[in-house]
């Protein structure tokens, strides 16, 4: 139970304390790509330790490596082997529960945001093919006086831009307008913050995955600026 113990603490200690040290990072000269990979990382520690812990309470007689972390904590050592077994095996039975009622819940929400967003995209598609004035390799062009630019994920996915774009801005800063859009394709954003969501709305008590959605939806889009700005220029990302 000591390993079980240590995965548990490592996990709680990284839900409370990731939100804490990347946050303010924020407003610091760390490069956006470096933070969205500790927002990550962070994420994908938390679970993997609390997995662990369960998977560790559930397993016959000693888990792996559970001897080398009793030999490091001897006093928890003492303490887990001198607990009655009906405590270890309530607890195991108690965790494994509540990690197969979130990967449920995990796979419940993501099946139905999946499913819902496929379904929209796919009707995206067909309306802007139709309206669409023309088609410039992953890009579709919109006749319309508004100047915008969006991205649009799947298989393949593609830039959806309008006339209004190039007529408000600069070849150059059009360009960085999609050079930026390309980068949340290439990177993967949609997938990312469609994760955080999900992680978020099951486990919305944890303060790493509550505070994620907004704090990676922000560096996706710094990410992107960044990205955009190796593609022409930092003063034309600013313009």
């Amino acid at each position: 139970m000591t390993l079980a113990l240590v995965l548990l603490l490592g996990a709680a200690l990284i839900s409370m304390a990731a939100p804490r040290v990347l946050g303010p990072l924020a407003a610091t000269a760390v490069p956006p790509g470096a933070l969205l990979a500790a927002w990550l990382g962070s994420l994908a520690g938390a679970l993997f330790f609390g997995a662990s812990a369960v998977v560790t309470l559930a397993w016959p007689d000693h888990a792996p490596a559970e001897a080398a972390v009793e030999a490091v904590v001897q006093c928890l050592s003492a303490l887990s082997h001198a607990m009655q077994p009906w405590i270890t095996e309530t607890v195991a039975a108690t965790g494994t529960l509540a990690l197969l009622t979130m990967a449920v819940r995990a796979v419940l929400l993501g099946r139905r945001y999946a499913r819902d967003q496929a379904r929209l995209l796919d009707y995206h598609r067909d309306v802007v093919s139709i309206v669409a004035r023309s088609r410039e390799d992953d890009v579709m062009w919109l006749a319309h006086p508004m100047p915008m630019a969006y991205s649009v994920a799947g298989r393949p996915g593609f830039v959806v831009a309008t006339d209004g774009l190039s007529r408000c801005l600069s070849g150059s800063e059009r360009e960085a307008v999609l050079a930026h859009e390309r980068a949340h394709l290439r990177g993967s954003h949609h997938l990312i913050v469609t994760a955080c969501d999900i992680l978020a709305a099951v486990l919305p008590a944890v303060p790493l995955f509550a505070a994620a959605p907004s704090a990676v939806k922000t560096l996706v889009e710094l990410t992107a600026d960044q990205h955009a700005a190796r593609a022409t220029s930092t003063a034309t990302v600013c313009s």
